[in-house]
């Protein structure tokens, strides 16, 4: 399990993640966020023009069946994790989970999400860096990845 510092989860619900994981047979999984951040499309051309435009007013996020999976809270198979390579360290911040959710469905994995939630604070690596920095850092990420 990769789980990042600001999530907020227990040894219990740890355990419930892997027994439902392991019960669907899900090569790879994330629990859901309390704060519903990442409910979000798999990145693509269109995915990303509707979320940065105004398209986003008027067209619904279903319409993207693919999610990514919540890097901050990922259970993957290490056999799976290690055949594919693992992360992508051309993505040193933002759309990691996108890249390797993105492989995963490539490689014809079972992905999927969990019914249970995790507590996320969210940002916290960004602290103390302006919003426009911020921006420069994502949206070079953000078309890279399209």
């Amino acid at each position: 399990m990769f789980l990042n510092a600001d999530v907020d989860i227990t040894n219990e619900l740890l355990e419930q993640c892997v027994a439902e994981a392991t019960q669907r047979g899900l090569d790879a999984a994330s629990p859901l966020s309390k704060s519903g951040g990442y409910n979000k499309p798999l990145p693509s051309f269109a995915s990303l023009l509707v979320e940065f435009s105004p398209l986003r007013n008027i067209t619904p996020e279903v319409i993207f069946r693919k999610k990514t999976l919540f890097g901050g809270a990922l259970l993957i198979k290490s056999e799976v994790f290690f055949n594919m390579s693992g992360w992508d360290e051309r993505f040193f911040v933002w759309f990691e989970d996108s890249d390797l959710t993105k492989r995963l469905h490539v490689q014809g994995a079972q992905v999927g999400w969990l019914h249970y939630q995790v507590g996320h604070k969210g940002g916290a690596s960004f602290t103390g860096i302006s919003h426009a920095r911020r921006s420069a850092i994502f949206f070079s990420v953000a078309f890279y990845l399209s």
